[in-house]
């Protein structure tokens, strides 16, 4: 397996990281892990850097050269585990949002009703 040329595992549904194992792989000269569920940072200590981008896209979660072009040690995007302490994570329902849809559905609804309902009040 260390004289592997060739690895293509796109489309595969894999999730994780990429293992690091791989970057020992010496002869390889082409990879492709595009439209998987990676995650984490691409190894950058051996050849995954002269790999196109076009090798790793459709990852979401995939970071670092040569998805990007940073030199700087970058972060990995947090973690939420269970709930979440960002109110506009998407999670979660905004609660002011919805009162605010329903009072104004409730008094439209009232005001409407009252003009087709009463007699009176149409005239």
């Amino acid at each position: 397996m260390l004289q592997l040329e060739s690895l293509d595992l796109s489309k595969n549904y894999l999730s994780s990281q990429i293992p690091p194992e791989f970057a020992d792989l010496n002869f390889l000269s082409h990879l492709n892990v595009s439209y998987n569920q990676l995650t984490g940072r691409i190894p950058t200590n051996t050849q995954f850097s002269t790999f196109p981008s076009t090798s790793f896209e459709g990852n979401k979660g995939l970071w670092g050269p040569p998805l990007t072009s940073d030199t700087t040690i970058v972060l990995p995007p947090p973690k939420f585990n269970g709930s979440s302490s960002n109110p506009n994570s998407g999670d979660e329902i905004d609660w002011n949002v919805i009162n605010a849809e329903i009072g104004f559905t409730c008094g439209f609804g009232i005001a409407v009703g009252s003009l087709l309902f009463c007699k009176r009040w149409r005239k």
